[in-house]
């Protein structure tokens, strides 16, 4: 039924990939070492050569459509396993024997290479959902129909009894190529031509095979604190221990892999295949709140990267609120004493600790702040000192956050260290606002992190009291 002059104007081959992948670099024609033993073989695709099915390749020549059988191509180099090979000579003979390597320059532009062997991956290693129930024997045979059309510029060839028809093959082998295109930039490919020895060799066909792997680049992190004031060496708070997942898609359902910092904010480098990805936060670490921020498109197309992700320290910004309070006069000092001048003691400790705890321990920051006469809205006087720069009457620099004062995770002590005039600071004690404990002498409490909220341990009011006044000490958020 199938005329021998009709493989002499085409030969209908086809391609799977299925060598190791690795090498990395622009396509080249690769030089035969002297041990090379290379064979061809062929055979149909009828059920008698592995392959289950029969296919034909609808052929326009001179306009009119003629049809071949398709064959598979098979060159084993040395005891490597034999590998599936393209046709690139359609008018020539198509016969099994010893080969040779063979300039594939000749035939294909290094361009043309790279998108064969990119349009042959998608088609026979991809999965792609236009693919899916075909056979690999007829995937092979649309891989074939690329690899002419990318050689030719134009469809000449078809499978003429395939899953897919005529005009949907040309549709999706289009589409793929233009796809290669785009992404010939992502991949590594290689190139290889042989053809048969022998007297006659130059009337058999040359076989091209193709291999093309997605490029790959490094991705790692660098965590950094948008507070340093706040968090270095501070043992409140540590870089170390952030989980990040990364992502194939910018709602971070499709995750690939994970990162985790070390003590210096730094992770590990994963490899990834060249691509777009996003990086989110799952943990934060230790005295840190938890960014949601999705970091990306991270560009992995052409080189590694290094990303720079950013955690918020958690912090409260207490405004602390110390009233002087006589305990007779509910505000009015008594005779020629004053509740202004009296100054109040806050140290912070960068840690958790009692109150026992707390006197072996070296604060960081130390500042005293005073109190002073202030008419409230009612027209009342009060004699407040307040964790202000307008009430500091020593001590260091306060801490901020976006211009606010705050203060850290940790612990702080609150006392009043100087009486103002008139007043005696012994049998002084505090009481929370609504308790009954008495703390005498000096008050400790520790600002924790809860979720990603930060809190004052014990409340935040509380009353001063002593044998001549009574005082209040609040702390507002």
């Amino acid at each position: 039924m199938r005329k021998r002059n009709l493989f002499k104007k085409v030969l209908a081959g086809t391609l799977m990939l299925s060598m190791a992948f690795g090498m990395a670099g622009a396509v080249a024609p690769q030089k035969a070492e002297a041990a090379d033993t290379i064979k061809i073989s062929v055979d149909r695709l009828n059920g008698t050569g592995g392959e289950p099915d029969l296919h034909w390749i609808q052929l326009f020549v001179s306009g009119h459509p003629t049809s071949v059988t398709c064959k598979n191509h098979y060159v084993k180099i040395n005891d490597e396993p034999k590998k599936i090979a393209y046709c690139l000579a359609k008018e020539k003979h198509s016969d099994s024997g010893d080969g040779k390597r063979f300039d594939i320059g000749k035939l294909l532009t290094e361009k043309q290479q790279k998108l064969c062997a990119i349009v042959q991956k998608y088609i026979l290693e991809d999965n792609l959902p236009e693919f899916r129930g075909i056979s690999t024997a007829e995937k092979r045979v649309y891989a074939q129909v690329a690899v002419w059309r990318i050689q030719e510029g134009e469809f000449n060839q078809l499978c003429y009894d395939g899953e897919l028809s005529q005009s949907k093959q040309k549709e999706i082998i289009t589409e793929l190529i233009q796809k290669a295109k785009e992404e010939i930039d992502l991949y590594d490919t290689k190139a290889y031509a042989f053809k048969l020895t022998g007297v006659d060799a130059d009337d058999f066909q040359e076989l091209g095979m193709f291999e093309a792997e997605l490029k790959t680049h490094k991705l790692s992190l660098q965590k950094v604190s948008t507070n340093p004031a706040i968090t270095t060496d501070n043992n409140c708070y540590s870089l170390k221990g952030a989980k990040y997942g990364v992502y194939t898609d910018s709602d971070c359902t499709q995750q690939v892999d994970t990162l985790i910092t070390d003590e210096n904010g730094h992770t590990p480098q994963i490899e990834l295949t060249a691509g777009t990805y996003y990086v989110k936060e799952l943990e934060a670490p230790k005295g840190y709140i938890k960014n949601d921020e999705v970091y990306g498109p991270v560009d992995l197309t052409k080189q590694d990267m290094i990303v720079e992700v950013e955690n918020k320290p958690g912090n409260d910004p207490l405004n602390i609120r110390l009233t002087k309070i006589d305990k007779q006069t509910k505000g009015i000092a008594q005779g020629a004493a004053s509740l202004e001048g009296a100054v109040f003691t806050i140290k912070y400790y960068d840690g958790y600790y009692t109150k026992d705890e707390i006197e072996n321990q070296i604060p960081k920051k130390t500042w005293e702040i005073q109190t002073k006469a202030v008419e409230d809205e009612s027209g009342d006087i009060l004699y407040l000192a307040l964790f202000t720069n307008s009430y500091k009457v020593g001590g260091d620099d306060f801490y901020y956050e976006e211009g606010r004062i705050c203060l850290p995770l940790g612990t702080i002590s609150v006392e009043e260290t100087k009486p103002p005039k008139g007043y005696m600071l012994k049998g002084a004690y505090l009481t929370p606002r609504g308790g009954t404990e008495k703390f005498t002498g000096k008050y400790v409490s520790q600002i924790q992190k809860a979720g990603d909220g930060v809190f004052l341990d014990g409340g935040n009011e509380y009353e001063v009291n002593d044998s001549v006044i009574r005082g209040e000490l609040s702390f507002r958020k």
